[in-house]
């Protein structure tokens, strides 16, 4: 009985650390560079290589996540839009992975040039924190080759803390393990 104790305050004891570390991340950052916007297909072709994150534009938790104009390393290069596919879109900075869920187009000629508005939802993932919400907006002028600038900002609110459900299931483990005693003691 000490022995099967022993192994379960052992489990216990290494899930422990690993279940208290996760944390929503928060804040905001920016990127900019080069897209082209095609309104008749309703596609966005960006340029890989000019996207890259703004200067002094990280708060909150990506002033750690990210550096001054870190480009990004993988990503969609073109998303289709009106309709757009939940997910089809993801671009990867650094540590951080943004996938797009949700993405909306709005359009109004501003000074004889058409403005092409974008905002949306999506969710943000990086090693050693949990998957976190986050909103997104940028804006294109006219069709050809343009520079863009994204904003996203975190908007999630943290699930059902894992140090709880490690409790839960500890009191279970050694309630079993008290009932078990008294059966071999009888």
């Amino acid at each position: 009985m000490y022995k099967l104790l022993s192994c379960l305050g052992l489990v216990a004891a290494l899930a422990a650390p690993g279940a208290l570390h996760a944390s929503m991340m928060s804040g905001q950052f920016s990127i900019q560079g080069t897209v082209s916007n095609n309104p008749t297909t309703n596609v966005l072709s960006f340029i890989p290589e000019t996207i890259a994150t703004g200067v002094g534009t990280q708060t909150g938790t990506f002033a750690t996540l990210l550096t001054d104009n870190e480009h990004a390393t993988a990503g969609t290069p073109t998303i289709a839009y009106n309709p757009y596919v939940a997910g089809s879109s993801y671009f990867v900075i650094g540590p951080l992975t943004a996938t797009i869920n949700t993405l909306t187009e709005t359009s109004s000629m501003i000074g004889g040039h058409m403005v092409y508005g974008f905002s949306g939802m999506g969710t943000l993932e990086a090693a050693g924190y949990d998957t976190t919400n986050g909103s997104f907006t940028f804006s294109t002028q006219d069709s050809g080759p343009v520079t863009f600038s994204a904003t996203t900002l975190t908007t999630g609110t943290s699930p059902v803390p894992d140090p709880s459900t490690l409790a839960l299931f500890g009191t279970g483990a050694f309630g079993v393990a008290g009932m078990m005693s008294r059966k071999f003691r009888a």
